[in-house]
């Protein structure tokens, strides 16, 4: 069983206040936090005691942009609608530092869409294609019917 990482990440982010650009967890080669900063100050190993388990938290330093200026570019709906049109969704890959944009299957792209919204917003951008999440009936529910 995994230990409870919210205090962690709670605790992280105020240390840590104006400069993350990501936090998240890997369980490769061992269970950890990883925490992405911008700069080049803090990076290597911390150890937290989180109840009875011992957590290290891996620093990584030299990030471009903070999880903050991430989110807002992919608050601009009216720059990404612009450019890419057809684009139905979006993330933050706190892993990467990239917003990441979801089209259709299929969905024809204007050359240098990626570069022409990275440029507009400032941030990477990444393009995926993918099926949208449909609601429907959980599978148990479809049986009984």
């Amino acid at each position: 069983m995994e230990p409870d990482t919210g205090p962690l990440s709670a605790a992280l982010q105020e240390r840590f206040r104006d400069r993350i650009a990501g936090i998240f967890i890997e369980r490769e080669p061992d269970f950890h936090v990883v925490v992405r900063l911008m700069g080049d100050r803090d990076a290597g190993t911390l150890q937290y005691q989180l109840g009875e388990d011992r957590v290290r938290v891996e620093v990584l330093t030299g990030a471009s942009h903070t999880v903050d200026q991430l989110v807002a570019a992919l608050d601009d709906r009216q720059m990404i609608t612009r450019v890419l049109p057809d684009g139905y969704g979006g993330y933050v890959d706190e892993r990467t530092g990239y917003v990441v944009l979801t089209v259709l299957p299929g969905t024809e792209l204007a050359g240098g869409s990626e570069a022409s919204l990275s440029a507009a917003l400032g941030v990477p951008i990444r393009i995926i294609e993918g099926e949208p999440a449909t609601i429907g009936p959980a599978p148990q529910q479809r049986e009984e019917r």
